[in-house]
């Protein structure tokens, strides 16, 4: 995982603080130090919810940027072979995305990985609600979801969540490393002609990060029918990563992601098939 350089930044940056303080400031300076380092505790509870309407408006957002892959990209995935999806197939690429939350379009890191389990959308979706996705996905250290409208006809369901995910070998749990985030997620269902679901995509959009250590997080999760009797996991999602204000270049991020979320995909898959 591209994430050891975080700890060495904390590590000098702060030690170089305490050497040069005057002997008074010392103490406060060295738990500076150390705080970050400890491990995050269970309950990791919200720290942040939306205050407007508008924090909702992002789904479209989100379609934008997917509708934008690049033509290569679109035939690698498709290329898959099944050997292939049943493990888990990444194809990365950078793009500009604006998230917009007000600061423009960016580079980012982005990803689809996608992988299919041998079993009906039905089945999965009993074993494992998609408004669950968050709270099953690997390296996952702890959190919280509030739902803030239930699903009713004509109405999504919409959740807060705040996740935190390990990004380091062994899931080792440091809390200035840890991946932080509290996100807007908005359900949406698609049905065939028959009435029968074909699709639950899970769309999240990333407005705060507790440590800074994600700049930007904007994507979805889909859960599809597919084959005969099988369920398709798709994640598709742009990424900056870093210790704020300070951005990863795409191109460490990238092999990241691909490892991160090839793990998601097989974790589902693990979970739904005991």
């Amino acid at each position: 995982m591209t994430r050891p350089w975080l700890l060495t930044l904390v590590l000098v940056g702060s030690a170089s603080q305490a050497l040069a303080a005057p002997e008074g400031k010392l103490g406060r300076l060295l738990d500076r130090v150390t705080r970050p380092l400890a491990p995050q505790r269970a309950p990791i509870a919200l720290d942040w919810r939306p205050t407007s309407a508008s924090s909702w408006s992002f789904v479209d957002t989100v379609k934008a940027f997917q509708k934008q892959m690049p033509a290569q990209v679109q035939r690698k995935l498709a290329a898959a072979t099944p050997r292939q999806l049943a493990d888990a197939f990444s194809v990365t690429y950078t793009q500009k995305v604006d998230d917009q939350l007000g600061k423009g379009p960016r580079r980012a890191a982005v990803h689809v990985t996608q992988g299919v389990v041998d079993l009906p959308l039905k089945t999965f979706l009993r074993r494992m609600p998609a408004e669950r996705w968050g709270v099953n996905l690997d390296h996952y250290l702890g959190g919280a979801v509030e739902v803030v409208q239930k699903e009713a006809p004509g109405k999504p369901l919409r959740q807060v969540e705040r996740m935190v995910l390990s990004g380091l070998p062994g899931d080792l749990n440091i809390r200035a490393l840890n991946l932080d985030m509290s996100k807007v997620e908005q359900k949406e269902v698609e049905r065939d002609p028959a009435g029968n679901v074909r699709r639950v995509t899970m769309y999240w959009r990333v407005h705060d990060s507790a440590n800074k250590t994600t700049l930007m997080d904007i994507g979805s999760v889909s859960f599809e029918a597919f084959g005969a009797g099988q369920t398709k996991v798709v994640f598709h999602s742009a990424h900056r990563l870093g210790k704020s204000p300070f951005a990863l270049p795409t191109v460490l991020v990238r092999p990241t992601l691909r490892s991160f979320f090839s793990d998601h995909v097989r974790h589902y898959r693990e979970l739904v098939e005991k």
